[in-house]
């Protein structure tokens, strides 16, 4: 079974790339981390850094599985990559040159269809990448747009089809439980996790079942009112449009580095 891929990944092959060149400190492998491969921003943190313990312990890892080793010397720690650990950077580099391959195209075409442009063929993401694509970006946004944009082309239409038409145009999606909070929750009845009222409530669905009442497969959503819609999915569009370009910068700066790297070989 294939690992989840999250940014540890990276900044362990980061890591071994760096070692490659000379021996390091925990603390100059950090800052050479943000240096040469700064994290993508996210809401509320648009000058994010690396966590420095997570990098300490992306090393220890890497130092017991014999990818590296360390080195006292006058009370400071220094790391150098093995034998191993060129082999397993290597192995690394190829299986991430892959998945953010992939995951880059998956993110242009995204932003493509948040401008109001032609999409690119789709790119199904695979299963364990899916959660490190949504750390990427405010999901909340672009399932916001969504929904909008598949009612304003569509007739009414469950929440779970939607997210199910959602995957097949879009490549991925959000769990279940996240998607029915944003559709239904908060786009319909104005209310939180919790089913309690939201402060600001933007309410642009509404439901009504159809069949034997069941809130999760037969309530079938659709616009309240058309033009408030377009110009809230305007908004979603645009905001979703700028955490995407933040991502597609960190991605293409890492598979820059990635295949110069190869190239180099």
């Amino acid at each position: 079974m294939t690992e989840k891929l999250s940014l540890k990944h990276s900044l362990q092959w980061l890591s071994l790339f760096l070692l490659k060149q000379q021996p390091l400190t925990a603390d100059e492998c950090y800052e050479k981390l943000n240096e040469m491969l700064p994290p993508p921003p996210q809401p509320g943190s648009p000058k994010r850094r690396y966590s420095k313990d997570k990098v300490r312990a992306y090393l220890k890892e890497l130092d017991s599985a014999g990818a590296i080793i360390s080195v006292k010397d006058a009370g400071v720690t220094s790391y150098s990559i093995t034998k191993k650990g060129y082999a397993e950077e290597k192995e690394r580099r190829q299986n991430l040159v892959r998945r953010m391959d992939l995951i880059h195209q998956s993110l242009q075409s995204l932003l493509r269809l948040m401008r109001g442009q032609d999409p690119l063929d789709t790119v199904l993401v695979p299963k364990e990448d899916r959660e490190f694509v949504r750390s990427l970006i405010t999901v909340k946004d672009v399932i916001r747009f969504y929904l909008i944009d598949a009612l304003q082309k569509g007739a009414p239409d469950t929440l779970t089809n939607l997210q199910h038409k959602m995957l097949t145009q879009y490549g991925w999606t959000s769990s279940h439980s996240y998607f029915l909070l944003i559709g239904r929750n908060e786009m319909c009845e104005g209310v939180d996790i919790d089913n309690e009222p939201l402060e600001a409530p933007v309410i642009l669905l509404k439901s009504q079942y159809g069949g034997k009442a069941n809130r999760r497969y037969t309530r079938e959503y659709s616009l309240i009112d058309p033009v408030a819609a377009e110009s809230w999915k305007e908004i979603y569009g645009r905001d979703a449009a700028a955490s995407i370009q933040e991502a597609l910068t960190f991605t293409k700066q890492l598979l820059t580095i990635l295949q110069k790297e190869r190239g180099g070989e």
